[in-house]
């Protein structure tokens, strides 16, 4: 039969820098041509690979999954199924397919396989297991082109990706600790706030025990008996009528000073001491003239 030719393509789509290969594995690959047209799913994997190059992928898929069922040991048609769940964007199956051909084939297609076992990882961003995958293809084939090329495009992502994932841890450290320094500092605010609350409300307890204890008093200070109140005035009465006492018995101004003497009764004075005693003591009793009184009648 008739090979077919179809491009490898890189993890992207894009067709791979280095010439196109066959990316559909030919039973001539494993099996005699003189024995070919007697084996099991021949035919169904080559109506699968005619189908596959007009890309009617889906129906193709058909064909290489009967060519399976035919030959369940030969790694052919779970290599071209893989292929034509590949083109179909279904990754997944896809990578189940090339896994089983992986375990089935002789190196030079295990080579192959996990060379597209590595573009269908990429395609699911899981960039370690292509990675490894394309080092495995590398290690059966180290003359792959397109396997190195795409392992070396695989560690550049991830590099890429790896410093996109730190910037973004250290954007989100900046913002955890600015969230928590705003939410610190909102909590001394609050701190501050319940602590002039709880000032002003001891201070609005404190007057209220503090007119409480004067209205108790001055209801004390009424219930208390009337002689009590009685006596307590009396003594207010007698302190004011002491006091009254004390500023009556107090000197007016100029009261008990001796007056001034004038000259002539100075030596008056001065003549009655040098007299006799005896003298002044016989003018004294010497009697007096009576007074004639002169009647107006």
């Amino acid at each position: 039969m008739m090979p077919i030719r179809l491009y490898r393509r890189r993890p992207d789509g894009t067709p791979a820098r280095t010439s196109c290969r066959s990316a559909l594995m030919l039973l001539t690959l494993l099996l005699c041509a003189s024995t070919a047209w007697a084996q099991p799913g021949r035919s169904q994997v080559a109506e699968g690979n005619r189908l596959y190059q007009q890309e009617q992928f889906e129906e193709a898929r058909q064909r290489y999954l009967q060519a399976l069922r035919e030959a369940p040991e030969s790694p052919i048609p779970s290599f071209n199924q893989g292929n034509a769940l590949y083109r179909l964007d279904n990754y997944q199956e896809a990578l189940q397919a090339y896994q089983q051909a992986v375990q089935k084939a002789d190196p030079g297609l295990q080579s192959k396989a996990w060379y597209n076992l590595g573009n269908a990882f990429f395609r699911q961003q899981n960039l370690d297991d292509a990675i490894e995958s394309y080092k495995q293809s590398l290690r059966l084939d180290p003359s792959d082109q397109d396997a190195k090329y795409n392992l070396e495009m695989a560690l550049r992502q991830k590099k890429e990706q790896e410093d996109q994932q730190n910037q973004q841890q250290d954007q989100e450290n900046q913002d955890q600790q600015q969230q928590d320094q705003d939410q610190q500092k909102n909590d001394q605010q609050q701190d501050q706030q319940n602590e002039q609350q709880d000032q002003q409300d001891q201070n609005q307890q404190q007057d209220q025990q503090d007119q409480n204890q004067q209205q108790d008093q001055q209801q004390q200070d009424q219930q208390e008996d009337p002689e009590q109140q009685q006596q307590q005035q009396d003594q207010q009465q007698q302190g004011q009528d002491e006091q009254k006492k004390q500023e009556q018995q107090q000197p007016q101004e100029g009261e008990g000073e001796p007056l001034p003497m004038s000259p002539e009764t100075a030596a008056q004075l001065l003549q009655a001491i040098r007299e006799d005693p005896k003298e002044i003591r016989r003018k004294q009793l010497k009697p007096k003239r009576p007074v004639k009184v002169e009647k107006d009648w």
